[in-house]
C-alpha cells in the first residue's frame, strides 16, 4: 500500500506556536491569509497534499486499533475527502 520512501514528521514547539495551523495550511484544511506555503520550492498544491496525511491526537486514536491500522483509516479517508482512486 505504501511505497518504500515515506517520511515521519514530529513538529514539536511551544503551545500557541502555529504546529496545528502549519498542518491545516500544509493539507489544505484551511487556507493562509497572507504568504505563501512551498515544499522543496514548489507550491503546496493537490498534488503534495495527495501524499499527505496527519493524525491529530485528539480525535483519531482508535483504542481497538494498532498505530499502522489508525494511520491507514486516516489515510483511506482523507483520499475519500479528496476524491482521490
Amino acid at each position: 500500500m505504501f511505497k518504500d520512501t515515506r517520511l515521519l514528521g514530529v513538529a514539536v514547539a511551544a503551545e500557541g506556536a502555529g504546529k496545528t495551523t502549519l498542518l491545516n495550511v500544509l493539507t489544505g484544511t484551511i487556507t493562509s491569509t497572507c504568504g505563501h506555503v512551498t515544499l522543496n520550492g514548489e507550491p503546496v498544491d493537490m498534488r503534495w497534499r495527495r501524499k499527505m496525511a496527519y493524525v491529530m491526537q485528539k480525535d483519531a486514536f482508535y483504542p481497538q486499533l494498532t498505530l499502522r491500522e489508525t494511520l491507514t483509516v486516516t489515510v483511506r479517508r482523507s483520499l475519500l475527502i479528496l476524491n482521490v482512486n
